[in-house]
């Protein structure tokens, strides 16, 4: 053990214990004082002896794996916090939280559960497809390095062995060196030039480590199934109460020709839930010649005389004696490991940023070598839509059905709301998570119009209409005029049956940037309108606007007319779409509506549209020469770091000078500091990560956001210091790559969903989109201004942007676009 209990580390990481140690390095448990909470500190330990250029390049190496995994955020990941040297050693911060390995758990209990095995694998598999689709590949799955935690989540841990994979170049670079753990690792995995590896290689070692948690034992090594395949015994022969289904997915995930495995996580996600996927393709036996677009046919030698003696391809002892030795070296790989060290590592959730961001500003600056990553460069809008405390909306009263009548398809109530609504508190439940339906299978597809009929409030027409089209040759035109404040909200009738017992329902909308509330009206058996807040309507691009179907649910969902026995009485009927102005907003506009389904599951992730990106000022605003602004950023020129600096009343920035990556504004630390030693005060403010459970306080100290996820998603409540409810904000899909913010005064609090920021006041219920594209955001000391970044240009690089706390005044202060800028920050 290189640190002793109790050292401190940066004046920040105080140690409490040892959790692990290996041939490399050792894992911690230590104290984070500046955040007050556990951390796991991963130490990187140089072996005796190592020439100075190999020892430079294993923390190249370490740091390369601190950058890759700093930009993964994910449930079912760990995530990296910090990374620095201190003592001549590396170090990686994580975070923390106590656990079980898989490998432990099965020890314990032998076999396990398949029903609970596979919600683990589903969890694990969307982890994989969030990782590969960053180019990540972690070349290490196993029992040992799957955390599960007490909410009884799978994680996955230790990326010691973290690929970074280019499908366009296999020129692949490897941050750990490492062939992984013989039992789990595919064969391909043991080439020592390391560029053979792909994300199927995750899909074999995660098979492997199904299989090991179903049977209670670990499978052969892949070496030792080439030498001799019948040592590989099928899943059902060693437990046979394992389904068919899943038998066949780990044998198809386990094949050792690389091409015969499921072609992506996701694959082989569907395939475990029974579901079909792409057939793998034929084994061709040898003689045979497969010829791209025509049949195969036999390949027969020339006829000649006295053909030749044919000779195997490769001999079995060759085979043999080959399995043997990468055998061994497997075998010393798996002493080089860290045993048990992950224990307790905990995880976040995200939209990872772009990858490799560099950048320089201004003409006489070093030239960057730019990516090949395709951004939009359309000039974004970025107007604020006020809110207001909403209340529903009066109709007339109805004359509706009796408790015993059950809804039909052609008659209904005109229903009088509620009035009041009291908040509920979202409790997390935890429901089944399939997919949402295709849109062929919609409940609405608008194909055929049918009988939709206006309610009492004539604010509204709602046509067949061809213009915007989701799926089909027909969506729906909702045309909307409110008055000031009276009655501002419209109803359009169409009753159909709802089979079996759905919880969610949903439509897709392609907006106009109103703000205005979606919502969906069900009927239920006993003559009860309940209303299905859908959420606010965003700005054009079609997405999948959902919600749940739930008696509890806070206004704009809940009760609306008939009977109130606090519980929705299945069977159901869709009843309506209602389209309400909340107050405020544009009182004249229209919407599209496409494909209107139910289901029982959880919300899909909406599809949010497309972020333009900015353009250039007209006329840039000079910077004063030499003047440093209120923000500083760092930006990268091949493999050199600039401190650069630009201002809210600037339109570009300008270079301070060199800086070491360590002591940019991408430290994390609280100063940034130039090669020439200027230092500048970062100023980071009222910041939470998303993680759960979890509080986020106000400034102030009178409130704090309560963050929980379950099945349906994350949820935020609002609670009051003394641990009361306030009131409930917000349930569905965040963007954990993006913390929850508070301005100084803590008059409201913002948090993003996918790359639109939300704020949402601390004096009533209700939040509302303030700015359409939002990477880092930053609010100013003074909590009047936010500063932000968006993609520009077509390399895949960012401009720094400004706007007041409420989106208006959005502008770049940035004009770079074939440049990087890195973590803009301001000055304290």
């Amino acid at each position: 053990m290189t640190l002793s209990v109790g050292q401190v580390l940066q004046n920040r990481y105080r140690v409490t214990s040892l959790l692990g140690q290996g041939g490399m390095g050792a894992v911690y448990r230590a104290w984070d004082a500046r955040l007050e909470i556990s951390v796991a500190l991963k130490e990187m330990v140089p072996q005796p002896g190592l020439d100075p250029q190999t020892l430079a390049q294993l923390r190249r190496q370490f740091q390369q794996e601190a950058t890759v995994l700093a930009r993964l955020h994910h449930p079912n990941l760990v995530r990296v916090t910090d990374f620095f040297e201190e003592g001549g050693n590396a170090y990686l911060v994580m975070d923390f939280v106590e656990g079980e390995s898989l490998e432990e758990i099965i020890a314990r209990m032998g076999a396990l559960d398949e029903k609970q095995v596979l919600i683990w694998a589903q969890q694990l598999l969307d982890a994989l497809a969030y990782c590969h689709a960053r180019g990540v590949i972690h070349r290490d799955i196993k029992p040992q390095n799957v955390i599960i935690n007490p909410d009884g989540q799978a994680v996955l841990v230790d990326f010691g062995l973290v690929k970074l994979w280019n499908p366009n170049d296999p020129r692949t670079r490897t941050a750990m060196r490492g062939m992984g753990t013989p039992e789990y690792a595919p064969p391909e995995q043991y080439d020592v030039q390391g560029a053979h590896t792909d994300p199927r290689s995750d899909i074999y070692s995660l098979g492997a480590t199904l299989y090991h948690a179903l049977t209670g034992q670990s499978p052969p090594t892949a070496t030792m199934r080439i030498a001799n395949p019948a040592l590989f015994s099928p899943p059902r022969t060693v437990n046979p109460a394992i389904s068919p289904t899943t038998e066949a997915a780990i044998l198809r995930a386990t094949e050792l020709p690389v091409e015969r495995r499921f072609a992506n996580a996701m694959e082989m996600a569907a395939a475990l839930r029974g579901e079909e996927v792409p057939s793998p393709p034929p084994v061709v036996p040898h003689g045979v010649t497969r010829v791209m677009g025509s049949r195969a046919t036999v390949a027969t030698p020339p006829p000649t005389a006295a053909p030749p003696r044919r000779r195997r391809r490769f001999p079995v002892w060759g085979w043999i004696v080959g399995g043997l030795v990468l055998l061994l070296l497997g075998a010393v790989l798996a002493m080089l490991a860290l045993p048990g060290v992950w224990r307790s590592l905990n995880l976040a959730r995200a939209t990872a940023t772009a990858s490799a961001v560099t950048e320089v500003v201004a003409t006489d600056t070093p030239t960057p070598s730019p990516s090949a990553t395709a951004t939009d460069t359309a000039t974004p809008t970025a107007t604020a839509t006020p809110t207001a405390t909403p209340t529903p909306k009066p109709t007339s009263t109805p004359k509706g059905p009796t408790p015993t009548d059950t809804p039909t398809a052609t008659t209904g109530p005109t229903p009088t709301p509620k009035t009041t609504a009291t908040p509920v508190a979202a409790k997390p439940t935890n429901t089944p998570r399939p997919t949402s339906p295709p849109a062929s299978n919609a409940l609405i597809d608008f194909e055929q119009w049918g009988t939709w009929k206006r309610g009492d409030q004539p604010y509204g027409e709602l046509v067949q209409s061809s213009e915007q089209v989701h799926t089909g040759n027909y969506a729906a035109k909702l045309s909307y005029n409110f008055p000031n404040v009276q009655d501002d909200f419209v109803v359009f009738i169409h009753p159909v049956a709802l089979a079996g017992k759905p919880n969610y329902i949903g439509v897709w909308v392609y907006g106009d940037g109103s703000g205005h509330f979606l919502n969906a009206w069900i009927w239920d058996s006993q003559g009860e309108i309940w209303s299905v807040g859908l959420g606010k309507v965003g700005g054009t691009g079609w997405r999948q606007m959902s919600g749940l179907i739930d008696a509890s649910r806070p206004w704009p969902s809940g009760h609306i007319s008939g009977p109130d026995n606090g519980v929705i009485d299945y069977p159901i009927k869709f009843y309506a779409l209602v389209l309400d102005r909340p107050g405020s907003g544009p009182q004249s506009g229209q919407i599209y509506l496409d494909d209107l389904s139910a289901w029982q599951g959880s919300a899909p992730t909406p599809t949010a549209p497309a972020a333009p990106g900015p353009t250039a000022t007209s006329q840039p605003v000079q910077p004063p020469s030499g003047q440093v602004g209120q923000i500083v950023y760092t930006i990268k020129a091949d493999d050199a770091y600039y401190l650069a600096t630009t201002d809210p009343s600037w339109s570009q920035g300008q270079i301070i000078g060199p800086a070491a990556y360590e002591y940019s504004t991408c430290s994390g630390g609280s100063t940034a500091t130039t090669l020439d030693g200027r230092t500048y005060n970062l100023y980071y403010g009222s910041r939470c990560a998303i993680g759960y459970p979890k509080d986020c306080p106000s400034p102030d100290g009178q409130y704090k956001v309560l963050i929980w996820y379950d099945a349906n998603g994350y949820s935020l409540s609002l609670y009051r210091a003394d641990d009361t409810l306030d009131h409930f904000v917000y349930q569905g899909d965040l963007n954990v790559d993006e913390p929850i913010l508070w301005p100084p005064d803590s008059t409201y609090f913002y948090f993003t969903i996918n790359h639109t920021l939300h704020r949402a006041p601390v004096a009533n219920a209700g939040y509302e989109p303030v700015l359409p594209t939002a990477y880092e955001p930053y609010f100013s000391p003074d909590g009047t201004q936010i500063l932000y970044m968006q993609p520009v240009g077509t390399v895949g690089a960012y401009a720094i942007w400004v706007a007041n706390a409420d989106g208006s005044n959005a502008h770049p202060v940035t004009n770079a676009p074939t440049t990087y800028k890195l973590c803009a920050r301001w000055r304290y």
